[in-house]
């Protein structure tokens, strides 16, 4: 009975485990859908293929309706914004944007000529890292 009442009279958590990891899986799956992007830019856009433009639109818009879903559920799930999980998800998804612009902005400008697919992964890689590495920091800070 005692136990009882004092679980009734502690007062909830700000933020919960789950809401860390809503807040961290967001962050990440927007990374990788960044890397995924630049990838595809980067190994489209620089050759002859006469689709290239419908596809790379096709992959933005695409793009974008995932941010709008993720950004959209991530709302619905979470009851709270976990402490400093603001800055880190801007910390990550900003250094992630830059990255990707760095790489984008020379393919669109210059035409360059596609690298090989290892590059493009590798590249790929790098970009989605800061993210990842935000979304995994915000999981982490449940514990």
């Amino acid at each position: 009975m005692a136990a009882a009442s004092l679980e009734r009279a502690t007062p909830r958590p700000l933020s919960s485990a789950r809401d860390h990891r809503v807040h961290g899986w967001t962050v990440a799956v927007l990374a990788l859908a960044v890397g995924a992007l630049t990838g595809m830019v980067l190994g489209t856009w620089g050759t002859g293929w006469q689709w290239r433009g419908a596809v790379n639109i096709g992959a933005q818009c695409g793009f974008i309706a995932l941010l709008m879903t993720a950004v959209n559920w991530r709302d619905r799930a979470s009851r709270t914004r976990p402490r400093r999980v603001l800055r880190t998800a801007m910390v990550g998804t900003v250094t992630t944007g830059v990255l990707a612009l760095g790489v984008i902005t020379p393919v669109y400008l210059a035409d360059l000529s596609s690298p090989a697919l290892w590059v493009t992964l590798a590249v790929a890689a790098v970009v989605a890292t800061p993210g990842l590495m935000a979304g995994a920091l915000i999981v982490r800070g449940a514990r």
